[in-house]
């Protein structure tokens, strides 16, 4: 008979597992602990990931004691020892900017701004790494900008694997904001002469305290910043159809035509799905920080539609640095938020971007939070961010669910509760007969046990809770929860 409980124990314990995955799986992550990528003497800013070609991340961030760019890579169980890319140069990194990376496959490219960034002689530089980010060349210099001035470097990959740079480009006076593009055509040890991206339909500049982003897939490359059409601060998307050669279109992706003659010193993120870009930003049109995702027809380079990433929430006073990633149709966002002056770290995740995202967000954590960012692999979703109170980048793993496409019924809603929840009585209803029911709470404690069970099952006695229903029929085994008020 002890035994008997014992096998009885173990069989609920691990069906209660299934069904409270089954149950969560409006976000399919199932999330590790919150860890520190490295120790508060590597620094904590502005933290970016990527994936090698082994499908594992690599990190890039700033530190603010020695102006230095650190990299660490995912060795299958922890981040590694980070590495200083930067020996020679000290280069511009802050909570709200700082180095870009990109890979393609384990070719990896890493671009960061020299300061003073005020000096024509303070450039654009880039470090690659042909090992999946074990090991990086020495810097090599990408702009060409005589008596003008760069800021915000940002890189993609085009289909082969070359890079492609993206940097704000003023005078020598830092006006005539403008965001331009340069690429490289052997793997880069060289580049062309800049070409101007931005500056559309009248716009006069752009805003020149925003990163912006460079993205690309296949032939699209899409640069996204955020104009300064006379203080209209929109986020805008350039659009080039020959992997960044030449910018032949543009659209504003925000349409909320937020008017502001101060710093916003935020910018959009965005994938490309398809034909469609799938573009987030913050906008304070509302009179909030408020962050918003927007879809783009890109052959088209016509806005569809922006709606908020989050709607009206109890508390919420305000949102920025939202971050996007994709791995073909799954797609999650992240981003910082203020709730009642606490700060939270929220995930939306979808398994199918072209369905849209859920309405609730899990949380990755909670309190000292600054810039996120966030990456999609095959299994997996990594979250990396800044620690203000511990000067860490702290990191947090889930594992994508596959368990919650899996019915354990082989007919779906075999057996129905009712009501549910309930108070004195249940009733349970079947496809096929029963030959065995079973009540247990989630500790596994066997309630009711019956071969031939009542229809109605009183519940009178039972303490306020949930409970498991364990249903064995001729097909197989059905379970549900139930809550007793």
């Amino acid at each position: 008979m002890l035994k008997y409980k014992l096998i009885m124990r173990r069989i609920f314990t691990f069906i209660l597992i299934l069904i409270d995955i089954q149950l969560n799986a409006q976000t399919s992550l199932l999330w590790n602990t919150t860890q520190d990528l490295a120790s508060s003497s590597f620094g904590n800013n502005h933290p970016r990931i990527v994936m090698n070609g082994t499908e594992s991340p690599v990190v890039v961030w700033g530190r603010d004691s020695d102006a230095s760019l650190l990299c660490s890579y995912w060795d299958g169980t922890k981040f590694s020892t980070p590495l200083k890319l930067n020996t020679n140069i000290t280069i511009a990194t802050a909570s709200w900017m700082g180095p870009d990376i990109a890979a393609h496959g384990d070719t990896i490219y890493v671009v960061m701004k020299q300061t003073p960034e005020n000096s024509s002689n303070s450039g654009i530089y880039l470090s690659k790494s042909f090992d999946g980010g074990k090991s990086f060349s020495s810097l090599i210099r990408v702009d060409k900008i005589a008596d003008s001035l760069s800021r915000f470097p940002t890189v993609a990959t085009d289909k082969n694997g070359q890079p492609i740079i993206a940097f704000m480009k003023f005078n020598s006076n830092f006006r005539a904001s403008r965001w331009v593009v340069t690429k490289s055509n052997d793997f880069g040890k060289s580049f062309s002469q800049d070409i101007k991206a931005s500056n559309w339909f009248g716009s006069e500049e752009v805003c020149d305290c925003c990163p912006g982003t460079l993205i690309s897939d296949g032939m699209n490359t899409v640069l996204m910043y955020r104009d300064n059409n006379k203080n209209i601060r929109d986020s805008w998307m350039a659009l080039s159809k020959d992997g960044g050669n030449t910018f032949i279109n543009a659209c504003n992706v925000d349409n909320n035509r937020w008017q502001i003659n101060t710093c916003p010193a935020s910018g959009p993120d965005a994938v490309i799905v398809g034909d469609t870009l799938y573009s987030v930003f913050m906008n304070g049109a509302s009179g909030r920080a408020l962050n918003y995702m927007s879809k783009t027809i890109l052959s088209e380079a016509k806005l569809v539609k922006t709606s908020a990433i989050q709607g009206p929430a109890s508390g919420l006073n305000s949102q920025n640095f939202p971050r996007i990633s994709a791995y073909g149709n799954a797609a999650a966002i992240v981003w910082r938020q203020d709730v009642s002056n606490k700060l939270q770290l929220p995930i939306l995740f979808t398994k199918n971007i072209y369905n849209g995202f859920p309405t609730k967000y899990d949380t990755v954590d909670l309190l000292d939070i600054d810039d996120a960012d966030v990456l999609v692999t095959k299994d997996k979703v990594f979250v990396v961010w800044e620690d203000f109170a511990s000067r860490t980048v702290k990191y947090r793993v889930a594992d994508i669910n596959t368990i919650t496409d899996i019915q354990l019924n082989q007919k779906p809603n075999q057996i129905i509760i009712s009501p549910n929840p309930a108070s004195d009585q249940i009733e349970i209803h079947a496809d096929e007969k029963i030959n065995e029911l079973t009540i247990t709470d989630l500790k596994g404690n066997v309630i009711y046990q019956s071969q031939n069970p009542e229809k109605l099952i009183s519940l009178y006695g039972l303490s306020s809770g949930i409970y498991l229903v364990y249903c064995r029929m001729k097909t197989g085994v059905a379970i549900q929860k139930f809550c007793k008020q």
